[in-house]
C-alpha cells in the first residue's frame, strides 16, 4: 500500500486526474495520534477490496469525515472525486440536508459507488452495535488516534466519550 497524505485537495478537470499513489488517507487536523501506527493496521483498516473507509453515523444522518480512506486503484475513484467536486462547483450541496463536507462526501459516495465497496467502521463489528456519540474513539481508530473536536481540544482527550477501555496513557 502506498499512502498519500494531503491536507488540501484541489480537483482538476476529469481528464487531468492522475493518481500517483494507491491510497489516500484523510485525517482531520484536530486528530492526535498517540502511538505509532503499523502499516499492517492501515492495510486492515483500508482493505484493498473496499473503495472508502469511514465512520457512518446513521442516527445523525451523515458520516464522520475526520478519518476517511480512499482506494485510488479502483475504477470508481475518478468518478467519485469528480462527483464530489460537482457538489461544490455546481452548488449541488444546496440540495442536501446539510452543508458540510460530511453531506457532500456521503452524497458523492452514494452516487458513484456500490454499498458493497463501503467500509463503515461504525457498522457494529467493533462495539457490537452501531452509533455511539463519538464513533471515532469507540472504533478501531481509538487504539491509535483521538479526534479532539470542540471542548475535547481543551480536555486533551475524549475519555468522557469512551465506551471502550483503551489502555494507553493518553486516556488517563
Amino acid at each position: 500500500m502506498v499512502v498519500g497524505l494531503l491536507t488540501i485537495v484541489l480537483f482538476p478537470p476529469e481528464e487531468r486526474i492522475v493518481f500517483l499513489v494507491s491510497s489516500l488517507i484523510f485525517v482531520d487536523a484536530d486528530t492526535v495520534t498517540y502511538k505509532d501506527i503499523p502499516m499492517t493496521w492501515l492495510e486492515h483498516i483500508a482493505p484493498a477490496d473496499k473503495f472508502s473507509t469511514f465512520l457512518g453515523r446513521p442516527k445523525k444522518g451523515f458520516s464522520e469525515t475526520g478519518f476517511i480512506t480512499f482506494n485510488l486503484q479502483m475504477p470508481q475513484a475518478k468518478a467519485f472525486f469528480n462527483r464530489w467536486q460537482q457538489y461544490y462547483d455546481q452548488d449541488l450541496w444546496k440540495n442536501l440536508k446539510g452543508f458540510t463536507d460530511s453531506f457532500t462526501y456521503d452524497a458523492a459516495r452514494i452516487d458513484t459507488t456500490e454499498r458493497s465497496l463501503d467500509n463503515d467502521l461504525n457498522d457494529g463489528r467493533f462495539l457490537g452495535y452501531r452509533g455511539s456519540k463519538h464513533p471515532f474513539v469507540n472504533s478501531e481508530l481509538g487504539e491509535y488516534m483521538d479526534h479532539l473536536k470542540g471542548d475535547r481540544k481543551d480536555a486533551k482527550n475524549s475519555k468522557e466519550s469512551l465506551k471502550v477501555k483503551w489502555e494507553h496513557d493518553h486516556w488517563k
